[in-house]
């Protein structure tokens, strides 16, 4: 399977990788890099996920009428999503 980044034609044929590769360039990353590609990683799977922005739309639209979240959710909230590598 190849790989390809979003940029020109010509440059996603000079940066194609197949998974070994890209394996490899991974692992040479430093910790902050790799946790913006986890979080980049993430993004990319929630984009085009109806149902995930059905649920920010809703959580957006409590935020502005006022819903006010409490320090122990929000520690509850750090504490789930830390359990689960975000």
């Amino acid at each position: 399977m190849k790989v390809k980044l979003e940029t020109s034609s010509k440059m996603n044929e000079a940066y194609a990788m197949n998974r070994a590769e890209l394996a490899a360039t991974v692992d040479e990353l430093s910790e902050d890099e790799r946790s913006y590609l986890s979080a980049y990683l993430k993004m990319k799977k929630h984009i085009n996920d109806a149902s995930y922005s059905h649920e920010m739309s809703t959580r957006l639209k409590a935020m502005r009428s006022g819903y006010e979240v409490q320090r122990d959710e929000v520690l509850d909230l750090h504490s789930r999503l830390s359990e689960n590598g975000l």
